[in-house]
């Protein structure tokens, strides 16, 4: 689930997987990393859900794939099976 859903967002918007700090932007997840996806499952998870004008949702543009969302819910819920 992680590489077909997460795959064209690690490559095409970077900016998905920093967080801003006082230092700068800091990389806080790497999407191409499984165990580092699972650690970092509910803070993807709470970025997804933002409202579409958060400056802080994943991804900012609209394109996420339909029924991405709940479909990565439902593999957290299930136990972030590989």
């Amino acid at each position: 689930i992680v590489t077909r859903l997460f795959a064209y967002y690690l490559r095409y918007y970077p900016w998905l997987h920093t967080i801003e700090s006082d230092s700068g932007y800091e990389q806080f997840l790497d999407l191409s990393d499984f165990a580092s996806v699972t650690s970092h499952a509910t803070t993807m998870l709470d970025r997804l859900e933002r409202d579409i004008h958060d400056r802080d949702r994943m991804p900012r543009s609209r394109d996420f794939p339909a029924g991405g969302l709940e479909l990565f819910r439902r593999w957290i819920d299930a136990g972030m099976q590989q």
